[in-house]
């Protein structure tokens, strides 16, 4: 079994999926966060092994993290886990600054 990396936190906003593969762009909702990427619940069909970006605000941020290139890692329903590849750097200072402020386990 593989441990994680980073703490998930527990999250519940909308995002913005974009993909130059067959699914195309929509819309989904980010169910955790970390670090290193989150799991996100959508209907459009995202399959282990497909390239994506993201775009979503945390609670509390005005400014959206937008993930340039990120993997879908996993698949089980209209559920993924999506590891973050590229992000600007303002992006994963927002990202680790929601991070530090939030206690894992912590439904915002």
């Amino acid at each position: 079994m593989e441990l994680r990396k980073t703490s998930r936190f527990p999250v519940q906003c909308p995002t913005s999926i974009s993909s130059d593969e067959p699914i195309g762009d929509g819309e989904g909702a980010l169910k955790n966060v970390s670090i290193g990427g989150c799991a996100v619940g959508s209907n459009l069909g995202l399959a282990k092994g497909t390239y994506l970006g993201l775009c979503f605000r945390l609670p509390g941020h005005e400014q959206p993290v937008e993930v340039v290139l990120a993997k879908v890692r996993w698949s089980l329903g209209e559920a993924a886990g999506v590891e973050f590849i590229l992000m600007g750097s303002d992006s994963q200072e927002r990202l680790r600054e929601y991070t530090k402020s939030t206690k894992p386990g912590l439904r915002h």
